[in-house]
């Protein structure tokens, strides 16, 4: 399997508005903090704040040129974090291995072209999966905040994880996880920047 990751600028059109579909999808939507449709101009407004800030981003991951998961994050540049959001464009994906693959290559990103020291995520407590995604991958939770958001009028909690950069080391379990789906390829074969 050939494996990419394509930054933003990249994308093509049908791509960037592909986006848009995938993120309004009812399994996507019911796990993210703003569970409303997004209009096709919240959509283009959103691309174009990305665009324009340094310090944000969005990726697209791709198997053997078939899409499969969105990565946008945004830097802290004085504290050396970012804090990442994530989803797989297809509910069946959840169980075949994608994420796995893309938690290892958020990861690699993160540090190795963001070049911070930690990275964060927010996980609302209705995201069971993802909530024991970020567990088995090795994150840590930092803080609970209880009743944080209120989703379809219900009070939810909010759970703050971290990662070190341990995890994305070519021996670590992520690592070893993730390279079992991909060929091996180098960095700047898989990234599209």
């Amino acid at each position: 399997m050939k494996f990419r990751a394509v930054e933003l600028n990249r994308l093509d059109e049908k791509t960037i508005a592909d986006i848009r579909i995938w993120r309004n999808q009812e399994f996507v939507r019911r796990n993210m903090f703003q569970t409303h449709i997004i209009t096709e101009e919240e959509h283009r407004k959103y691309i174009d704040k990305l665009k324009m800030d340094p310090n944000r981003g969005l990726f697209v991951f791709f198997l053997d040129n078939e899409p499969f998961g969105v990565f946008q994050y945004e830097v802290n540049p004085k504290e050396h974090t970012v804090t990442n959001g994530n989803y797989l464009i297809d509910e069946t994906y959840q169980m075949m291995g994608y994420g796995t693959i893309m938690y290892y290559m958020i990861g690699v990103i993160e540090y190795t072209c963001l070049k911070v020291e930690k990275i964060c995520a927010e996980v609302v407590d209705t995201n069971k999966d993802a909530l024991n995604m970020q567990i088995r991958m090795g994150g840590t939770v930092e803080k609970i905040l209880k009743d944080h958001v209120i989703l379809d009028g219900v009070k939810h909690d909010v759970y703050q994880f971290s990662y070190p950069l341990r995890m994305w080391d070519e021996n670590s379990r992520i690592a070893k996880i993730a390279r079992s789906f991909i060929d091996e390829e180098s960095l700047e074969d898989m990234l599209v920047l």
